[in-house]
């Protein structure tokens, strides 16, 4: 009797299972299509406010013919759907019809995922796109969203997942909040052009937690910024692999104005940002790490800081910048900078008034004037660095003797190696580096810079550009290099 009651059991649940696949339907919908046809068939199709608001259910796709669609009212989706177009370019979504502020598509199922696809959206130039409600799963791949719109794609959603996508001439390609708790985004491979505002902006809190990766930007204000309107957003977001070209900013970061936010769980690692404006700007942070980037050739400054603190900047290569390759401007204290390549920015590092941190174990290579500057009359310590080949002003320029300075080697600074009054904790050399190549400096096997560091600065363990050790409390190479 048991068994027979088991087998019972299992013909039930394989039997609601395929009833249950078999309930899954496909629609068709055309910009010529009917409200009264079937749109069962792409010979018979429906049009698109029907087929979305009527006739599709949970689980249920939609096809799309080529053609293009005028939206002259939002669209709500409260079923979890798959949408598929012709193909880009094919199928267009126009939403020149909509009023100011309208949403193309309103995503507000939350039966299950909504996927769209191989679509074209244009004519927002004063409205949303697609906006996903919370407590949604949104599913947005292989798009294109086009012409001025005010925002392509707007979320407060519990998942989103944008992929493969083109965003051009827009005002914001992404807008996502977090008013759903623990809510996760997945961002990756998709082309930002010509973005007047925001590429990626993330409000982060509430637990959000995603990526951000492998996405190209060309001439985005703002390629990618995350911001907070609390003390402990509780974020945990990885911005890597993305390539950024010009624009106002390559990567904003900005807390709260009054407490100063901790974006500890926020990490950009493995970046390129070129000809940007300034690459990187950090603004009202606690706590954050700036790792294993190339920044290059900002108009203004690589990367400018203003009252943040307990930020490190480590393995980085900094170049090229129209003024400063590093700016910490007034009340950045705890600011680490080591073991990065720094090169050819008009002034390497500048620390300004109420700033405090460490500089070391730094290759610092023909910056166009004065390589570090110290205003500060807080400790900044300086030790384990390459200061090598200033084209005018000074290897060290501080006003403060509180800027200690040990263990560095200055060579061949046109202005001078050092200049104010600053403490001299000894063992500087003002010796040759000797590198092997001077675009990679790391040393040669000759260089007087091996085994010439100190402990000074280290307190714990640190990688080099190369991942190798620099251990706590052991002779070390100068520089950003352990020779190997």
């Amino acid at each position: 009797m048991k068994i027979r009651f088991t087998i019972v059991t299992a013909f039930f649940v394989i039997t609601s299972f395929f009833t249950t696949v078999a309930q899954a339907a496909t629609w068709y919908a055309s910009p010529t299509g009917s409200a009264q046809a079937s749109g069962t068939s792409d010979a018979d199709p429906t049009d698109l406010v029907t087929a979305i608001s009527t006739l599709a259910q949970d689980g249920d796709t939609l096809q799309l013919a080529s053609g293009t669609y005028l939206l002259s009212d939002s669209i709500r989706i409260n079923r979890a759907v798959h949408i598929i177009g012709a193909g880009r370019g094919q199928s267009i979504l126009n939403g020149s019809g909509l009023a100011p502020i309208e949403t193309g598509l309103l995503v507000t199922a939350t039966g299950g995922e909504f996927e769209i696809e191989e679509i074209t959206f244009d004519g927002f130039s004063t409205s949303t796109g697609i906006n996903c409600n919370p407590n949604t799963q949104c599913n947005i791949h292989d798009m294109e969203f086009l012409g001025d719109q005010h925002t392509a794609i707007a979320s407060n959603a519990l998942s989103l997942t944008v992929q493969n996508s083109l965003f051009e001439n827009l005002a914001n390609a992404l807008s996502i909040t977090t008013n759903t708790a623990n809510a996760t985004i997945t961002i990756s491979n998709n082309t930002f052009n010509t973005i007047s505002s925001s590429g990626v902006r993330i409000l982060s809190e509430n637990g959000i937690h995603g990526t951000v990766t492998a996405n190209n930007f060309t001439n985005a204000s703002e390629a990618v910024h995350v911001w907070s309107r609390s003390q402990a957003p509780g974020g945990d977001i990885k911005i890597t692999e993305n390539t950024i070209n010009g624009g106002a900013y390559g990567f904003k970061l900005f807390g709260h104005s009054y407490y100063m936010s901790d974006f500890n769980n926020v990490s950009f690692e493995n970046n390129t940002i070129e000809n940007a404006t300034n690459s990187v700007h950090l603004h009202y942070v606690d706590g954050f790490k700036l790792e294993k980037n190339i920044l290059k050739n900002a108009r203004y400054k690589n990367i400018v800081m203003q009252d943040t603190k307990n930020l490190l900047i480590s393995k980085n290569r900094i170049e090229g910048a129209g003024e400063s390759g590093i700016d910490a401007g007034t009340n950045c204290t705890d600011i680490t900078i080591i073991n990065n390549v720094i090169l050819k920015n008009m002034y390497g590092i500048t620390m300004w008034g109420s700033s405090s941190g460490k500089i070391g174990y730094n290759t610092f290579i023909n910056s166009n004037n004065s390589t570090i500057r110290v205003y500060s009359d807080l400790s900044v310590m300086i030790a384990n660095n390459i200061i090598y080949g200033t084209q005018s002003g000074n290897g060290l320029w501080t006003t403060s003797a509180a800027t200690e300075v040990c263990f560095n080697d200055f060579y061949d600074n046109a202005g001078g190696d050092l200049s104010g009054p600053y403490t001299d904790m000894g063992h500087n050399l003002f010796v040759a580096p000797q590198f092997k190549n001077m675009d990679n400096p790391q040393l040669k096997v000759t260089s007087p810079l091996i085994n010439a560091g100190g402990y000074y600065f280290i307190e714990t363990d640190y990688l080099d550009q190369r991942r190798f050790s620099k251990k706590a409390r052991q002779v070390t190479d100068i520089g950003a290099f352990e020779y190997k």
